[in-house]
């Protein structure tokens, strides 16, 4: 079959995946706008459950300051009643005091001296402010004279700890529906029901005096509310419509408000979005079958000439990409060019690696030939001085793991370089138990060390290393590391020498050794091991000049040594001189 056929069996095979792909994708729109439209009846109902709570905390508020009254406390009616008259004056509330036994004591809707009126039936309400101690906002109830739906906020007024009256106000439930609730600004097709705890209606907005005073239905989402499910519900309403319903309780009075709006036009918008939507996607599939018919002849030409392409590349040769008017074929031949370019590049990074490799080679096979010169003279300076095998296998093992602790010290840096302070410990470590301080703080145990950061060479880090062996070696035998009480205080400075007639500055490390607390020293009678590997590592290697001060107290070492590389590998710098270094290690041996 030609390509064109192909291609539109391809995009026919297509449209099933693309069908329900957009399904899919219609669902969660549809879900998501569902729940951002829930979202905004739970908003709507908190909102109106705040404009209400303010205002009943306000009247509450009222209440309770007018309760602390000097004169009802004392038990002055008459003033007191002069009080609450201003109370009325300023807030349009009329208020009701009761006694504890809630029989009517003032009424600010009766004059002084009439006879009081038998006020609603608020036993209840009283029988919960007893048992709380605290104000109580009440559920529905009808005004005796009018047959008006009303509510009452009622506080407690205290006399020696004891509740003495029951005051109160009785509001309009019509005050919740047109001073409150009309703010909300509800859409069309949406209302709010206010239900006591009772779930008795007491306002409903858009305004229906009907429902007032009738009970809620769908009572069993007041549960749900009471049981915390903030979550959005759809029901039916008195006219049997579906509606999404939001619950909220209100912590202040406990009353319930229940929000309502149309699930039919609340789904309106979004269910013209999708018939919008489906439309257009009937189009674009239509259309990409015809485009697909018409653009085979084209990707035929394109798909020959990646073949071309390919052949090219298969060959090894370097390919330009093509540039069609298909994006795919473009990107397939830009790959192919990338891939003989990358073939190529591989081609010519494996010679440079080879490269890197024998240079690599040529770097260990001289640094294994040093530390082998390094280590056979070692192992003969060392025969020379011992007088039995075992002495020999353990002198010499300790010079090879002391070399090895430098090693590995300079290959975590690359072999380049390594810290005076790190090289003391590694060496110092076997025979005196530092408190692990930063490079130049003093240590807390035997030794203890002083002096500003310093780093060596990996030339002179071996070197250093063997001489700071040693002087541990002999500490530990002979010297302050032999006894408990024993100290070894180890300080270096670093200081600039030369100037500009003699090539510039240079650094210049001073290093001292001194210990105390041992057994007294005595100068030594005779060369080993020790004096032999500072002639040969520090003094001619590294230029270096020693110093040694046999006093009894305790063995003081000097060295000064430029920290800058010696000019030449078997001695030091052209005109330098090189004392000959004393046999301080020998001392006490």
């Amino acid at each position: 079959m030609p390509v064109r056929v192909h291609i539109l069996l391809v995009v026919l095979v297509a449209v099933l995946p693309v069908v329900l792909l957009a399904a899919f994708l219609a669902n969660g729109y549809v879900r998501a706008e569902t729940e951002r439209l829930e979202r905004r009846v739970r908003d709507a109902v908190l909102d109106a459950t705040l404009l209400i709570e303010r205002d009943l905390a306000g009247v509450t508020a009222t209440l309770q300051a007018v309760a602390t009254s000097r004169a009802l406390r004392e038990g002055d009616l008459r003033t007191f009643r002069d009080q609450v008259m201003e109370v009325k004056a300023l807030t349009g509330l009329d208020l009701f005091l009761r006694d504890s036994e809630s029989r009517p004591v003032l009424n600010t809707q009766v004059p002084p001296g009439a006879p009081l009126p038998a006020g609603p039936a608020l036993a209840e309400w009283d029988a919960e402010v007893r048992a709380t101690g605290r104000p109580v906002i009440s559920g529905h109830f009808l005004r005796p004279s009018s047959g008006e739906h009303r509510f009452a906020v009622i506080v407690p007024v205290f006399r020696d700890r004891a509740i003495a009256y029951f005051l109160h106000t009785s509001l309009p439930a019509s005050r919740l529906r047109d001073d409150l609730l009309a703010q909300t600004g509800l859409p069309k097709g949406w209302a709010i029901d206010v239900v006591d705890r009772g779930g008795t209606v007491l306002a409903r907005i858009p305004g229906d005096d009907a429902a007032v005073g009738t009970p809620v239905p769908n009572r069993e989402l007041l549960q749900t509310a009471a049981e915390g499910d903030g979550a959005a519900h759809y029901a039916t309403d008195r006219d049997g419509h579906e509606v999404l319903v939001a619950v909220h309780r209100s912590p202040v009075s406990g009353w319930f408000l229940v929000g309502t709006a149309s699930v039919e036009q609340l789904l309106a918008p979004l269910h013209r979005t999708l018939r919008l939507v489906g439309a257009a996607g009937a189009v674009l599939i239509a259309l990409a079958l015809a485009g697909a018919w018409l653009l085979g002849d084209r990707l035929a030409r394109a798909i020959r000439g990646l073949a071309a392409l390919g052949a090219t590349v298969e060959a090894g040769a370097s390919v330009q990409a093509l540039r069609t008017g298909i994006r795919e074929v473009n990107e397939v031949s830009e790959t192919l060019a990338n891939a003989s370019a990358a073939l190529a590049a591989r081609e010519a990074e494996r010679r440079q690696a080879a490269e890197r490799q024998q240079l690599i080679l040529r770097e260990l096979n001289h640094r294994v030939r040093n530390t082998l010169a390094t280590v056979d003279s070692i192992v003969r300076l060392t025969a020379r001085y011992v007088s039995d095998v075992a002495e020999y296998e353990t002198r010499l093992t300790d010079r090879i793991r002391s070399l090895a602790k430098t090693h590995e010290l300079l290959t975590g840096a690359d072999w380049t370089q390594a810290a005076l302070t790190q090289l003391l410990r590694n060496e110092l470590a076997a025979y005196a138990q530092d408190d692990g301080a930063a490079d130049g703080a003093a240590g807390a145990g035997q030794c203890r060390f002083d002096g500003p950061p310093v780093t060596l060479s990996a030339r002179q880090a071996v070197a250093f290393g063997m001489l700071v062996h040693e002087l541990a070696t002999n500490a530990a035998k002979y010297g302050a590391l032999s006894v408990p009480e024993g100290r070894v205080e180890v300080r270096w400075t670093v200081r600039e020498e030369g100037g500009e007639a003699n090539g510039g500055a240079r650094q210049r490390l001073d290093f001292f050794w001194h210990e105390s607390g041992g057994p007294p020293v005595r100068p030594p009678t005779r060369r080993g091991f020790g004096t032999q590997m500072i002639q040969r590592a520090i003094a001619r290697d590294l230029a270096a000049e020693l110093e040694t001060d046999y006093a009894p107290a305790g063995l003081r070492f000097r060295l000064s040594m430029p920290l800058s590389e010696p000019h030449g590998s078997n001695g030091p710098p052209p005109g330098q001189a090189v004392k000959e270094p004393p046999a301080f290690l020998d001392a006490r041996r």
